[in-house]
């Protein structure tokens, strides 16, 4: 049977509920769930954020609705269907008490929230880089591996901490490797599992391959709500250069940078105009702000993306080197060649395939 997920928000209550009211609601819910084939197994109560999340079997979106609208009228504001293994990987092994209520290893109420760590490698080497120093790091802070394509790895961690030490350690790690061949940029994004998206963690994820694709090497950018969430801190010094905290006003522009480059940052329709148009502001205020978030001046960052297409269309063994240019947004393959040469110290021609 299908298994979905639903968002209730406290905000759309004319009064916020209760743990008690959250809890006598839940009991109502099993009381009516056999009426309409629905199951509850379990929820997350984020009692900062007033937001719950139910995790419940049904056969369709419409049940769980019905099952909540007849039980005690306060219906999710969204609901969406969880593929495979959705569930058990993003969530991770949780601990219910006799209300069916998430809770943490030490008790407390279990927000629903998580911290996803995404790494970008790159590696130049004749021998291919080992993924599992990473994976063996990450699952040593209780890391959950999520998805692994062409050089990019993400991992879940259900605490923000453990997210940031793992971080941490692979920055050393890859520190004390002291090879030219191999780079390393890191993001840790934290957010809830439903939003008003059909995807599990639609929000999160979408912001941490956005900070990815414009974090520097030797870099950790750390979103605004994982800094939140984080109970150590992050602004100590000791933590060193390499982490880059953003704020919310920072993550809204870089979403709305990244949402207008999406459609031409590979092809020969970009300009800098259009691009300026697209997210609303003047030349120089958008040179200013991309300088100041990312190190780069525009130019530079979108030259740089370029170049990390390219270098994963290479890896894949995409096409020729003209091919792959002409994909990854070079007009001229012989412009595309030397650039290449100039960043990643080889000719196009000699990467490693992976």
């Amino acid at each position: 049977m299908p298994i979905f997920m639903d968002l209730h928000k406290a905000d759309d209550y004319g009064e916020k509920p209760t743990l008690e009211d959250i809890k006598r609601n839940h009991i109502a819910d099993l009381k009516t769930q056999a009426k309409y084939g629905v199951r509850f197994l379990q929820y997350w109560i984020n009692e900062d954020a007033g937001l719950v999340f139910c995790l419940m079997e049904g056969p369709d979106k419409d049940s769980c609705v019905a099952t909540h609208q007849e039980a005690h009228g306060d219906i999710a504001c969204n609901v969406i269907e969880l593929k495979g293994g959705d569930y058990q990987i993003f969530m991770g092994e949780g601990k219910v008490n006799e209300f069916d209520i998430t809770e943490d290893a030490q008790g407390a109420l279990d927000p629903g929230t998580r911290s996803f760590l995404v790494a970008d490698v790159i590696c130049l080497s004749p021998e291919p880089f080992s993924f599992n120093k990473l994976k063996e790091i990450a699952l040593r802070f209780k890391g959950r591996e999520v998805d692994f394509n062409n050089g990019r790895i993400k991992f879940v961690f259900n605490s923000p901490s453990n997210a940031v030490d793992c971080a941490r350690t692979l920055h050393e790690e890859f520190k004390a490797m002291d090879n030219e061949k191999t780079q390393i940029s890191m993001t840790i994004c934290t957010g809830p599992p439903v939003t008003e998206h059909r995807i599990i963690f639609a929000d999160v994820l979408q912001l941490s391959d956005c900070l990815c694709d414009i974090t520097m090497n030797g870099q950790i950018t750390v979103s605004s709500q994982t800094v939140n969430a984080y109970s150590d801190g992050l602004h100590d010094t000791n933590n060193g250069t390499y982490f880059k905290i953003l704020s919310q006003k920072d993550e809204k522009f870089i979403n709305i940078l990244m949402t207008a480059l999406a459609p031409m940052i590979f092809t020969d329709q970009f300009s800098i105009l259009n691009l300026c148009k697209l997210v609303g502001t003047s030349q120089p205020q958008l040179y200013r702000k991309v300088i100041a978030l990312t190190g780069r001046s525009p130019n530079a960052l979108i030259h740089e993306m370029r170049l990390k297409k390219s270098l994963r269309l290479l890896n894949k063994d995409f096409g020729n080197v003209t091919q792959v240019a002409f994909a990854s947004g070079f007009n001229s393959p012989s412009y595309f060649t030397k650039s290449f040469k100039k960043r990643f110290g080889t000719s196009p021609a000699n990467v490693p395939k992976s």
